[in-house]
């Protein structure tokens, strides 16, 4: 990590920190996360991409965001389940609530897995993010999937509610339906 703290960032960009990690999970340490933080800071011509399924986390850390700062997280259903080890999905939602307050926020809902259509829309209409990403399951561990019609539905529901989509990949999913027809 040091050595990327010491690369000099160029100016005008937008930059996804830790797009591969979770730089608010428990386990990491506060002073990375400071550190992180603060280099970014050094950059205030760029724009910050922050990501977590941890933002009861994220929000201790806030007043030390970069100021050109969208925070977003990940909701992948509106129903618990333990099928990872993450803040549980309500916990996150009344988190990123806050969080709307503070700074620009998006969801990204990826894996998406199955779901109750009326409530998570309603779950994310009231969140009023500046955007939502859904992406299907790219990794291999199983989880339940909702069919492609009803994401399709999602969409159009978030659409209507003026909430821009960004689709990360639905391919699989759509071709799953295509075999089905």
């Amino acid at each position: 990590m040091s050595e990327r703290l010491e690369e000099s960032l160029r100016k005008g960009l937008v930059i996804f920190r830790e797009s591969n990690n979770d730089l608010f999970a428990e386990d990491v340490p506060n002073e990375w996360i400071h550190k992180i933080l603060d280099h970014c800071k050094e950059y205030p011509e760029n724009e910050y991409v922050l990501q977590t399924k941890n933002p009861t986390r994220a929000l201790e850390f806030e007043p030390d965001f970069p100021d050109r700062c969208t925070f977003g997280c990940t909701i992948e259903t509106n129903r618990e389940n333990d099928l990872e080890d993450a803040p549980k999905r309500m916990n996150r939602y009344k988190a990123i609530r806050k969080m709307k307050d503070l700074r620009p926020i998006f969801v990204t809902v990826e894996p998406i897995m199955d779901f109750d259509l009326d409530e998570l829309a309603e779950l994310l209409v009231r969140l009023g993010p500046n955007f939502v990403n859904i992406g299907e399951n790219s990794s291999h561990i199983p989880i339940p999937e909702p069919d492609m019609d009803k994401v399709d539905m999602l969409m159009i529901k978030l659409q209507q509610a003026g909430i821009k989509i960004n689709e990360q990949s639905l391919k699989r999913l759509r071709r799953l339906r295509q075999k089905a027809a």
